[in-house]
C-alpha cells in the first residue's frame, strides 16, 4: 500500500476519517461513538463515502462544496486526518510512479478546494 502523508499541512484540520462506504458501515454506526456524517445537499458524496470524526461541526466546515465536488470526481482516494496531519491513499494498492504523480496533483487540488 502506498500512503501520502502530509505533516506540515497549511490548514488546521479536525481529525476525521473518510472511507469508501460499504455494507459493514451500518454496523459501525451502531458500535462506534462516531457516526457517518452525511450531507443532504450532496447525496452522491454521502452514499459513496463514510465520513466520521468526533467534531462534526468542524468536519462539516472542512467539507465544503469544492472539497465534496473534488472527492466525487476522485472516488478512488481515501483520507484520514489526525492532529492536523493528513494521509491520502488508495485502498490496499501499491502505486506506480504515474499514479503517485496523480496523487500529488489530487493533493494540490484538495488544498486549493479548502481555501
Amino acid at each position: 500500500m502506498t500512503l501520502l502523508f502530509v505533516h506540515d499541512f497549511i490548514h488546521h484540520l479536525p481529525s476525521f476519517k473518510l472511507e469508501k462506504e460499504g455494507l459493514l458501515y451500518g454496523l459501525k454506526d451502531l458500535t462506534s461513538k462516531n457516526k457517518d456524517i452525511n450531507f443532504t445537499e450532496h447525496p452522491a458524496f454521502s452514499s459513496a463515502y463514510y465520513l466520521s470524526g468526533e467534531n462534526e461541526i468542524a468536519i462539516r466546515s472542512v467539507f465544503n462544496s469544492n472539497v465534496i465536488s473534488l472527492l466525487e470526481k476522485n472516488k478512488e482516494y481515501q483520507l484520514e486526518c489526525n492532529n492536523g496531519r493528513i494521509m491520502i491513499y488508495k485502498e490496499s494498492e501499491l502505486l506506480s510512479p504515474v499514479e503517485m504523480t496523480e496523487v500529488l496533483a489530487f493533493l494540490d487540488k484538495f488544498m486549493k478546494a479548502l481555501a
